[in-house]
């Protein structure tokens, strides 16, 4: 009882002046509603009081979480006192004479007796399974010298913590240790003991009063009135170091402690209003609790939760969750910061639902979360320019900063996080600041469901950090860049975010920054210069974003490495993605790149080693479909490449690169355009097919090979076009329904047109003209084109030989004109509309070990000199000449062969 006559003599001690009612902190919700409820404790979810509304004390309880209140004692006597800790609630009743002990398990719905000792046992308190309590038992001269008590609830020992003879009251206890005031020296002392080593120690030894300890972890708490006050104290027993809490001139009493938090009642404000005041011992905070005019005392606290007897409507019970704040219009949220304990919600109020507007600078250097409270849109507006709306520092990771308007950082940022990690920006407008939101030096925060537009220059800007989330439908726009990742900024994730109309870059990562990951945003488009930009930084994943209409590429890769760029949608740009300056390494697979104003793909400037793969389509665009300029060793392979306005792929002064693996180049002006020194590239199984004008053009180049496509077809002039390009191998390939000319050579030199290409259905087969010299027909198989088979004009010292099928062509199987040392040899040309082979004022033709079957006319030579149809004794053989006499070749050259075969070869 003594805690509580210690409150009611400091009520006493003032008149009631009521004031102005204060902006509260915090909420101060009521628990009961009725007439004296007193003496509240409280322990997680579960608060117990002393409730006189049947007439007699009887012990109540409430469920916080649920919202239930429960009578716990129904016996006509008074019970009082209570305590609780878990499922057990202990109190002093006084149903048999004296007082004694009882208990209440909760989770059993159980009461029992604890101690029932005919003398008195009071003021109890509870700690896991042990039981402490006041009992004057052995007092038998003046009935009121207490001693403290305690039981063990697992194996029902009682023992007698304290055996001096003085007077020993209100006893605490957490863990091994006992706490209690003791009067043994002439006033109150406080006294500990380990109830488990049996070790006594005296707390304190001033010779003022220290009473109603309290006990949590190894800190000791007391009211001590050392100073002509009563002031809050407290004792580690780990260092054992005693220090003063409070300092307040006025009053403070009935402390209670939590972890670091240690809460008391307080008289400063005068008139009897007295509040519950409390000090985090991490912190060396102290703040207000309470502020309600009435006087609220007796206060206990648990796990953030603290309880107190308030008299604002006779006595009741009231509580306060101290992990919520409440600002209102006037208040500052940075004082309130400034007091929030770790973990705190700080809800900042509309005014009654309408806007309001607070000017502010706010840092936050601890854990807490501010958030608008829903009841009308809040405003933080910088109160200096030059300092950031929000700072976060490295105190402050783990906060949240969500549903505000920031603004009006003209000189700096709209929120700063500073060395800071898992912290939350979320459903904030952030917006008219130099910055919107700049990250440095910080680790794993999300930024999600923001506006962030019209700063100056960033959007967002990471720098120097690492693995923070940028997603969920964040609208970037109208900032200079958009979100800026510098200085090896690493594995950040950039997804379902709408980044437009920005500046300059919607993304833009440089120096360094690697192993990003851009991903499934909704559209990054508009922007005045790129989409995306990487530079200096390697190893980045965009993949699945719809990026379009930015003012030039879609995606810019520059001087950065292993980067992969997968499944994106990119349309509507200048260019859809370019890669420049040692980009080597490069990954783009699986993009619809579609419909941008001149280049689908453009690889420029020294970018190496690069893959395009798999590309759904590059298509439609202005004027080429996959640009590679002064760059070498590349792969285009698998992807369809399409209806673009020029050129479906133009390697410009670009060796060694690879265009293979089914590719489908189609419906473009020229399907592959190679040129300027573009030399020794491998085309290979790719079907090439009904582009305008060429499937294949190489002018210029060198070493160039054109292997196994499945198709270069259906073109609207030439399939194949080497134009001053020289050793060149076409071989393995279908080459069919092309307009005019399946393979074309025009001053071309050393080209090898063998193995098995198959070419068909042209108007003419192959067509060499303009000194194409020293190039190889073989092996070929050359059928019904329309008109020549092979056509040699103005083109020397060639070589057609083993061509075992120049077939059913319209005019001739194979037709010279003039044209100087040529070699025919080891060919079959059967069934052709005019002729076999035609020598049209063509000198110095060997013709020799050929097969002339079923031609209307077998051989034709005329205008020329030199032109032999034997080599040897070997001539060739005539489907209309079965004898081995000299066979007459028609023509005014007068030439035989003379040695005709009888047979074929």
């Amino acid at each position: 009882m003594i805690k509580k006559i210690i409150y009611l003599l400091f009520l006493l001690t003032f008149a009631l002046i009521l004031c102005g009612s204060a902006s509260a902190t915090y909420i101060e919700e009521p628990v009961t509603t009725g007439l004296f409820c007193e003496s509240p404790d409280v322990s997680g979810d579960v608060i117990v009081w002393e409730d006189h509304r049947s007439g007699d004390w009887d012990i109540y309880r409430y469920d916080t979480s649920s919202g239930i209140e429960t009578q716990v004692t129904t016996n006509t006597a008074d019970q009082q006192n209570p305590s609780i800790d878990g499922n057990v609630i202990v109190w002093e009743d006084g149903r048999n004479i004296g007082t004694d002990i009882y208990m209440y398990d909760i989770s059993t719905g159980t009461e029992s007796p604890i101690c029932e000792n005919t003398h008195a046992q009071s003021n109890p308190d509870i700690y896991g399974n042990i039981v402490v309590w006041q009992d004057n038992r052995n007092d038998s001269v003046y009935g009121w010298l207490d001693d403290i008590y305690m039981k063990n609830l697992s194996s029902g020992v009682e023992t007698q913590v304290t055996t001096n003879t003085a007077d020993q009251e209100c006893p605490a206890i957490f863990g091994r240790i006992i706490v209690w005031q003791d009067y043994r020296n002439g006033n109150w002392d406080i006294y500990m003991k380990n109830y488990q080593t049996g070790i006594e120690t005296q707390v304190t030894t001033n010779i003022a009063n220290q009473m109603i300890p309290k006990i949590s972890g190894n800190i000791i708490v007391w009211q001590d009135n050392r100073n002509g006050n009563w002031d809050i104290y407290m004792y580690d027993i780990s260092t054992g170091i005693e220090s003063q809490v409070t300092t307040n001139a006025t009053n403070q009493n009935n402390p209670d402690i939590d972890g670091d938090l240690i809460v008391w009642s307080d008289g400063r404000s005068g008139g009897g209003n007295w509040d519950i005041y409390m000090y985090d011992i991490s912190t060396g905070i102290e703040s207000q609790v309470t502020s309600s005019t009435s006087a609220q005392g007796l206060p206990a606290i648990s796990e953030r939760t603290v309880v107190s007897q308030d008299d604002r409507s006779a006595n009741n019970i009231y509580m306060v969750n101290l992990n919520e704040m409440h600002v209102y219009p006037g208040d500052s949220i940075q004082s309130h910061n400034n007091v929030a304990l770790n973990g705190c919600t700080i809800f900042v109020h509309g005014n009654s639902g309408s806007p309001a507007t607070y000017n502010d600078n706010i840092t936050l250097d601890h854990i807490v979360t501010v958030q608008s409270a829903g009841d009308g849109a809040v405003t933080i507006q910088a109160a200096d320019t030059y300092l950031p709306v929000f700072t976060i520092n490295s105190g402050g990771s783990g906060s949240t900063i969500q549903g505000f308007n920031i603004q009006g950082a003209n000189n700096s940022f709209g929120a700063y996080l500073t060395s800071t990690s898992n912290c939350q920006l979320i459903g904030n407008t952030i917006s008219n600041n130099f910055m919107g939101v700049y990250i440095q030096n910080s680790n794993t925060n999300t930024v999600s469901g923001n506006t962030i537009q019209g700063n100056v220059w960033n959007g967002l800007c990471l720098d120097n950090s690492d693995s923070n989330t940028i997603n969920n439908g964040n609208e970037i726009s109208s900032n200079g860049e958009g979100i800026y990742i510098v200085n090896s900024s690493t594995g950040n994730t950039i997804t379902n975010n709408n980044i437009h109309n920005n500046t300059n870059a919607g993304i833009n990562l440089l120096n360094s920054s690697n192993g990003n990951f851009i991903t499934s945003n909704t559209s990054i488009s508009q922007n005045g210069y790129i989409g995306v930009l990487i530079r200096g930084s390697n190893t980045n994943t965009i993949t699945d974003n719809n990026i379009q209409s930015n003012g030039w590429a879609g995606i810019a890769v520059d001087n950065a490495n292993g980067n992969n760029i997968n499944g994106n949608t990119l349309f509507g740009n200048q260019e859809g993605m370019q890669l420049t300056n040692n980009s080597t390494g490069n990954t783009i697979s699986g993009n619809f790149i579609h419909n941008n104003t001149n280049i689908g793909i453009s690889i420029i400037n020294s970018a190496n080693g690069n893959t395009i793969s798999g590309n759904t389509a590059i298509s439609s665009n202005g004027i080429i479909g996959v640009y590679i300029r002064d760059s070498n060793n590349n792969f285009i392979t698998g992807n369809t490449i399409q209806i673009n306005s020029w050129v479906g792929v133009c390697l410009d002064n670009a060796s060694t690169n690879t265009i293979n693996g089914a590719n489908n180049i189609s419906g473009n002006m020229e399907g592959l355009y190679i040129v300027n020194n573009s030399n020794e590239c491998n085309i290979t199984a790719n079907d090439i097919h009904g582009n305008a004008d060429t499937g294949i053009y190489i002018e210029g180049s060198t070493g160039n090979q054109i292997i196994s496509n499945t198709a270069i077809s259906e073109n609207g002039v030439v399939g194949i076009l080497l134009r001053g390009a020289n050793t060149t191998i076409i071989s393995g390939n279908t080459i069919t329904g092309n307009d005019w000319v399946g393979i074309a050579l025009d001053n071309a030199t050393e080209n090898n047109i063998y193995n098995a290409n198959v070419i068909t259905g042209n108007q003419e087969g192959i067509y060499l003209t303009n000194y194409s010299s020293e190039n190889v027909i073989e092996a070929n198989t050359i059928n019904n084109n329309t008109g020549n088979g092979i056509s040699v004009q103005n083109s020397n010292t060639n070589i057609i030989c083993y061509n075992l099928q120049i077939n059913n062509n319209g005019l001739s199987g194979i037709f010279l004109q003039n044209s100087l040392d040529n070699m025919i040899y080891n060919n079959t040309m059967q069934s052709n509309g005019w002729a076999g082979v035609v020598l049209d004022t063509s000198s110095n033709t060997q013709v020799y070990h050929n097969n002339f079957i079923n031609n209307p006319l077998q051989a034709l030579a005329q205008k020329g000199s030199g032109n032999t149809f034997y080599q040897g004794t070997t001539g060739n053989y005539w489907s209309d000449w079965p004898s081995h006499d000299p066979r007459l070749i028609a023509g005014d050259e007068a030439l035989y062969d003379d040695y005709p075969s009888t047979a074929p070869f």
